[in-house]
């Protein structure tokens, strides 16, 4: 049930993003739901194995419990800041598309000038951020704007040909702010 479930949500992102073209999104970050499986498993065995040690009263146990699940929690951690840290990973490239047309004055004498307004790619989540250098812009744009959690495309058309732009922006995690993610996410995972 599961298997047709993840299948089900992999198609409609895939649908949504290219069917109403709002900008593809890219992450190569291994999802939280793989660490599951393996993660409860070893969390039961550290269970039983504290519950079968007869010579440690309650305390003892309870110590020793928190302990191994300390240990088995900076285990993650240190395999997940390698997902991290892997390139590409802990960051969402989106890019749109951006396009109008000029149109021509009554009488098609005179051309009147277009302002076809501002594309934006915003950040994917609130602790990501943008700079220049991680920003492409391709075509007839007339004005880019970057700021931390955000990218945009302006085109003006003078004329009556289609103009056309694309705008490419990659949203990463900063050092710190994935530090806090990876707790959040240990978090997450061992208390369920």
């Amino acid at each position: 049930m599961k298997l047709k479930i993840r299948f089900l949500m992999l198609i409609l992102s895939l649908f949504s993003v290219n069917a109403f073209s709002e900008g593809r999104e890219t992450t190569a970050l291994k999802p939280l739901d793989d660490y599951r499986s393996e993660y409860k498993e070893r969390y039961d065995a550290i269970f039983d194995m504290v519950e079968s040690r007869t010579e440690l009263n309650f305390r003892e146990k309870q110590a020793r419990y928190e302990q191994e699940v300390k240990a088995l929690k900076r285990e993650f951690k240190v395999q997940r800041a390698k997902d991290y840290a892997v390139a590409g990973t802990g960051s969402v490239t989106k890019t749109i598309e951006h396009s109008c047309r000029g149109r021509s004055a009554s009488g098609g004498q005179r051309i009147m000038p277009v302002d076809c307004g501002y594309q934006c790619v915003e950040q994917p989540k609130e602790r990501m951020f943008t700079k220049e250098e991680w920003v492409t812009a391709s075509g007839d744009y007339s004005d880019l704007i970057v700021s931390q959690t955000k990218a945009c495309i302006e085109l003006r058309n003078d004329d009556t040909s289609l103009k056309k732009a694309t705008l490419t922006a990659t949203f990463k995690y900063n050092d710190s702010n994935i530090d806090l993610k990876i707790a959040e996410e240990a978090e997450a995972l061992f208390s369920q």
